[in-house]
């Protein structure tokens, strides 16, 4: 059974223990621990933690578009799982001593040779792609604030391109 204010007690009185049986204020049942807010308090809340549950949801989608996307460098497609980043900046320390004929996957199976400027050019696309698309989060969350129906608003449209797409 869901009880809206049982989530705002989570989302903004996190001290408070209770549960509900059934889907209204006075169905509350306070457990324990802090005092349990006033439904004078909790009801102007009830948006805002909605609001603060999408935007999470917008958070988590940026996510894994970073860590999944990839990073373009001219026609090949780069890794951007957190082992892949690790290997770049190794690689980018490495300088001038990357081992020559140095084979590398892309997203895309392809095999190239790592090279120094390659490694720089990876490093700079994937802070082109975190900045873009941390900036498309923050516009998506703008957006949704702003919406007259902000828990139905879309914010899968818009992004900056990932692999595959």
């Amino acid at each position: 059974m869901y009880n809206p204010y049982i989530e705002v007690i989570a989302c903004f009185y996190p001290n408070v223990s209770c549960h509900a049986s059934a889907e209204t204020y006075n169905d509350i049942v306070w457990d324990g621990g802090d005092s349990l807010p006033t439904e004078e308090v909790l009801t102007p809340l009830l948006l805002e933690c909605k609001l603060l549950t999408k935007w999470e949801e917008i958070k988590a989608f940026r996510d894994n578009r970073l860590e999944h996307g990839g990073y373009p460098v001219g026609s090949y497609w780069f890794h951007s799982d957190i082992y892949a980043q690790s290997n770049y900046t190794d690689l980018l320390m490495m300088g001038s001593q990357i081992p020559p004929n140095t084979y590398w996957k892309t997203m895309s199976g392809v095999f190239v040779t790592m090279t120094q400027t390659l490694a720089q050019q990876i490093l700079g696309s994937k802070a082109m792609q975190k900045a873009t698309t941390f900036t498309k989060a923050e516009q998506h969350k703008a957006a949704m604030q702003a919406s007259s129906d902000p828990l139905n608003y879309d914010f899968t449209t818009g992004w900056p391109a990932i692999y595959g797409e």
